[in-house]
C-alpha cells in the first residue's frame, strides 16, 4: 500500500468510504500539494492595549489594528470608522455600556482614553428674565418688524414699537462640535424693543459640555424657526441678549438628534454616516453627524439584530449586512435619509456576534447549518461540501471566531470541547482543493485580518502573527480504520520526508522525548524537557529538527510507534496477515510519501 497522495477530513461522509488518502482527522497542515505540509508556528508580535493605551493583561476579545498599535477589548466589541476623524486619520466609533465611542490611535498612543460620542439634551426649558436695563442707543430701527406680534396692516412707527413675544431654548456643545437636541421652550415673554433679556440654563451641564447655544422662535408670515442668538461657555451662569440688535442667525438643526438609548454595537453606512442597532432597531445618523440620530431615520427589522457588517463598495460608498435571529438584511445606499433595507427571504439565523467576518463585498457568518455566505441579495451556504448540520452543530459553533489568510478560512473556537478547523475558500485561482478541510490544534478568542497577506491572533493578552515563525507547529494525519478485503501481510514500510537524518548517537533522546510527550517537541517547547534531562542538551539539535513519527496499528495492535530515523526502509514488528490497520503520521518535516509493503521485494 503506497499513499502520495494525503487528503483532508470530510465530516459529512464516513473516512473509510473515501479511500485511503483521506484522513479520519488531519491537523496543522497544507495538503493541497499532495504530501503533509506542517504550518508554520505563530510568531509573538506585541501585547495587545487596551483602549487607555494600557497593556492588557486579561483575555483579548477582540482585537484591531489601528496604526501602529493592537488594540484589544475585554469583550466583543465591533468597530466603525468615524466619518469625521474627530481623532486624526485612524478615528473610530464603538460601543461600551451602551454608549457610543470615539478614539483614534493618537488618543490610544498618547493614552488620552476615549470620549463619549454626542451628549444628552437639556430637558427643562430656561429661566428667561427681562434685565429692565436698556440696551446700547444705536439700536437700529427695522423697516418692517421680524417679530409678527401686532396685526400685519399696523405699522411699527419708531415711537410705537411694540415688545416683542419672545420664546428661548438652547443646546449642549461638546468640544467636537457635537450639538444636543434642544431644551423644552421657555414660556413666552413681553420683552421692550429697547431692552436686555437674561437667558439662564435651569440644568447642570453634563461633564462633557464645552459651550452653550441659545436660540429665539422668530415668526414668519407662513412659518416659524429657532435662529441661534448666541454661544457662551457652559461654565458661566447666564447670557444677556439684546433683541433688538438681532439679525438673524443659523437656524435650530437638531429637533430630533438624540443620542441612541442602549446601543449595542456601530457600523457605517453610505457617505458620512453611522447605524447603531438596539434590539430589532436601526438608528441612522444624520450626514458627517455621528452622535446625532433624526428620529425619522430609523429602520426596523423582524427579528433581534446579532451584528451589522459594513463594506465599502466601487463608488467608495458603505453597504451594510444585518445578521438577525432570523433572516439577513441588506442596507444600501448614499444618503441617511435615503436608504433601502432589503429583506433576504431565507432564515439563515447568525449563531454569535464574533463568528462573522467580511471579505471584499461578501460577509461570512456562522449559521446553524455551517458558514453562511451573503452576497449582493442572496444567502448561500458555504461550507455545504464539507459537513452537514448535525456535525456542525457538535462543533459548538456559537464560539466560533472567523478569519481569512492565504485563501483559507478560519474558524478558531475558544471552547475546549471543540476543535478550530480551517478550509479552503473557493476563488478563480484557487490553489487549495476543496477536500483540504483540517483541524487546528490552536483555540483562540479573537483574531484579525486586515488583508489576505496577514493574520494575527490573539493568545491571553498576547498578539502572535499566524504562520510567521521560522519552525513549524506538529501536523498530524490519522487514516480511516480500514477492513481489508483480503488480509495483508505487512514486513516493512518507508516515509519520504525532507527531515535530516537522526544520528544513532541522539535517537535515544529523541526516543524518550516520544515516549514522554507522544508528541515532537519544537524550539518553543523544549525549556520542561532540558530542566528534567540536563544532559539531552548535547542532542538538542536534533530533538527540535524537523522530524516524523509514525504510529501503525494492525489488528488493534501497535506494530511501530516511534520517530523515523531517516529515508531508509525500517521493519514492522509483528507477524501474519492485517485485515484491519491504521496509520497515524505526527510530523514537523514535509512527508511527501507513506509506503507499506510485505517485504523488501514489494517496497
Amino acid at each position: 500500500m503506497k499513499i502520495n497522495k494525503f487528503q483532508g477530513v470530510i465530516p459529512k461522509i464516513r473516512s473509510d468510504k473515501l479511500g485511503a488518502g483521506f484522513a479520519a482527522f488531519a491537523e496543522n497542515c497544507l495538503l493541497h500539494s499532495g504530501g503533509i505540509v506542517p504550518l508554520r508556528a505563530p510568531r509573538p508580535l506585541y501585547n495587545a492595549v487596551d483602549i487607555n493605551g494600557k497593556p492588557m493583561s486579561g483575555e483579548v476579545k477582540a482585537l484591531y489594528k489601528i496604526g501602529g498599535a493592537w488594540l484589544g477589548f475585554e469583550h466583543v466589541t465591533p468597530i466603525a470608522e468615524d466619518p469625521i476623524h474627530i481623532a486624526g486619520p485612524q478615528s473610530f466609533l464603538f460601543v461600551s455600556d451602551n454608549q457610543v465611542w470615539r478614539s483614534g490611535y493618537a488618543w490610544i498612543t498618547d493614552k488620552e482614553g476615549p470620549v463619549a460620542l454626542g451628549i444628552p439634551r437639556p430637558i427643562k426649558a430656561p429661566d428667561v428674565k427681562v434685565t429692565g436695563q436698556k440696551c446700547p442707543d444705536d439700536i437700529p430701527i427695522p423697516d418692517d418688524c421680524w417679530q409678527k406680534s401686532l396685526p400685519t396692516e399696523q405699522d411699527c412707527p419708531n415711537q410705537e414699537l411694540p415688545p416683542l413675544v419672545l420664546t428661548f431654548c438652547y443646546t449642549w456643545v461638546t468640544d467636537c462640535q457635537e450639538e444636543s437636541g434642544p431644551s423644552d421652550y421657555s414660556e413666552p415673554i413681553l420683552v421692550p424693543y429697547t431692552e436686555s433679556v437674561m437667558l439662564v440654563p435651569t440644568e447642570k451641564a453634563p461633564v462633557n459640555a464645552a459651550t452653550i447655544r441659545w436660540y429665539m422662535l422668530l415668526v414668519g408670515d407662513k412659518d416659524a424657526e429657532m435662529a441661534q442668538v448666541g454661544e457662551q461657555a457652559a461654565t458661566k451662569l447666564a447670557f444677556v441678549f439684546c433683541p433688538g440688535l438681532f439679525a438673524g442667525g443659523n437656524p435650530l438643526m437638531t429637533q430630533t438628534w438624540y443620542p441612541v438609548p442602549c446601543a449595542e454595537g456601530v457600523a457605517n453606512i453610505g457617505y458620512g454616516a453611522i447605524l447603531v442597532w438596539s434590539g430589532c432597531h436601526i438608528y441612522v445618523s444624520a450626514h458627517k453627524q455621528p452622535h446625532a440620530f433624526p428620529e425619522a431615520n430609523t429602520l426596523v427589522v423582524d427579528d433581534e439584530i446579532v451584528r451589522i457588517v459594513s463594506f465599502r463598495t466601487k463608488t467608495g460608498a458603505y453597504q451594510a449586512v444585518v445578521l438577525t435571529k432570523g433572516v439577513p438584511f441588506v442596507i444600501t445606499g448614499e444618503l441617511p435619509d435615503k436608504l433601502t433595507i432589503t429583506r433576504i427571504n431565507r432564515r439563515m439565523p447568525c449563531l454569535s456576534v464574533k463568528g462573522v467576518m467580511c471579505i471584499g463585498e461578501s460577509v461570512y457568518y456562522c449559521s446553524e447549518e455551517g458558514i453562511a455566505v451573503v452576497t449582493g441579495a442572496g444567502v448561500g451556504l458555504l461550507t455545504a461540501n464539507w459537513m452537514d448540520k448535525e456535525w456542525w452543530l457538535k462543533m459548538a459553533p456559537q464560539h466560533y471566531v472567523l478569519g481569512f489568510y492565504d485563501q483559507r478560512i478560519f474558524a478558531f473556537t475558544d471552547n475546549a470541547q471543540s476543535l478550530s478547523i480551517m478550509f479552503p475558500l473557493r476563488t478563480n485561482d484557487q490553489a487549495y482543493a476543496e477536500t483540504d478541510l483540517v483541524y487546528l490544534s490552536h483555540r483562540t478568542h479573537a483574531l484579525y485580518f486586515g488583508d489576505e497577506t496577514s493574520m494575527a491572533v490573539a493568545f491571553g493578552s498576547m498578539v502572535f502573527g499566524w504562520e510567521q515563525n521560522d519552525y513549524a507547529m506538529q501536523a498530524t494525519w490519522k487514516s480511516a480504520l480500514f477492513s481489508a478485503t483480503n488480509p495483508e501481510s505487512i514486513g516493512v514500510g518507508v516515509v519520504h520526508s525532507d527531515a535530516e537524518d537522526v544520528p544513532s548517537d541522539y535517537r535515544d533522546w529523541v526516543s524518550l522525548v516520544w515516549r514522554q510527550y507522544r508528541r515532537l517537541l519544537t524550539p518553543a517547547d523544549t525549556g520542561e524537557f532540558l530542566q528534567k534531562y540536563p544532559d539531552a542538551s548535547i542532542a538538542l539539535p536534533y530533538i527540535v529538527a524537523p522530524k516524523v513519527a509514525l504510529t501503525l496499528m494492525g489488528n488493534e495492535r501497535i506494530r511501530i510507534d516511534r520517530p523515523v530515523w531517516s529515508d531508509k526502509p525500517f521493519r514492522v514488528n509483528g507477524q501474519g496477515l492485517v485485515r484491519r490497520w491504521q496509520i497515524e503520521v505526527k510530523s514537523t518535516a514535509v512527508v511527501s510519501e507513506l509506503a507499506l509493503a510485505a517485504n523488501m521485494t514489494e517496497l
